[in-house]
């Protein structure tokens, strides 16, 4: 059901490589480049966005992608609704005007019951189930970005710095040590905060291909199905 429900939302490249995915712990297959200062300290998303409110060039994670359909099918309303409706629609000929799509996919719909404000709100339904996801992801992301940030680790090494920079000379060795471990956990975090962007680029990205397409259809669905 997952790999039919996929073929809804996702058109699969060829060409495209296996991807080894990643989760909101890690990006252990990404290549990441440390991230500027005033990135490092943005404020986190608190809430779900909307599709259109998503800006991000990160290639859809297969494993979100996933994530968010799973989450889609396990909540699948009974009777002919909004992803039968979609199934019927991505069956016509592609040669057919949008309008006529739309319209044909409803006439099959009405034998099944199916009525446009049914049609409509179910798909309301989906995109609120994608929102929940989204909003468990993002809290998870919330408390991983305030780890990878290290800030009280930060703060702590800083002030060990500045007080040994007042010691006699016999203490300059051990101040040169401790800039170097500043240095080096200032570049860990870059590296750790990086990483997680990157993976809520991907999960942000995922769920604005779902999403995105489910608003599009609802928009389509009220200014066609009258």
């Amino acid at each position: 059901m997952l790999k039919k429900l996929k073929s809804l939302f996702i058109v699969e490249d060829e060409n495209a490589k296996p991807e080894t995915g990643a989760t909101a712990e890690s990006g252990d297959s990404e290549t990441v480049a440390p991230i500027s200062k005033g990135q490092s300290k943005s404020a986190p998303p608190t809430k779900p966005m909307s599709p259109s409110e998503i800006n991000t060039s990160a290639k859809p994670d297969t494993k979100f992608l996933n994530s968010l359909l799973t989450a889609v099918e396990a909540n699948n309303l009974e009777g002919f609704d909004y992803l039968e409706y979609k199934q019927a629609l991505q069956s016509l000929p592609k040669h057919l005007d949008e309008k006529t799509r739309f319209e044909s996919a409803f006439a099959m719909a009405k034998t099944m019951g199916a009525s446009n404000v049914k049609l409509i709100q179910s798909g309301q339904h989906y995109i609120n189930i994608l929102k929940k996801e989204q909003g468990k992801f993002l809290s998870a992301y919330s408390g991983k970005l305030e780890s990878a940030r290290g800030t009280a680790q930060i703060k702590n090494l800083e002030s060990t710095v500045a007080q040994k920079k007042k010691q006699i000379a016999q203490l300059q060795k051990e101040i040169a040590d401790s800039e170097k471990v500043l240095n080096q956990k200032k570049n860990d975090v870059n590296k750790s905060v990086a990483k997680v962007e990157l993976t809520k680029d991907k999960f942000l990205s995922a769920y604005k291909v779902v999403a995105g397409q489910i608003e599009q259809d609802i928009k389509k669905m009220q200014e066609y199905l009258k």
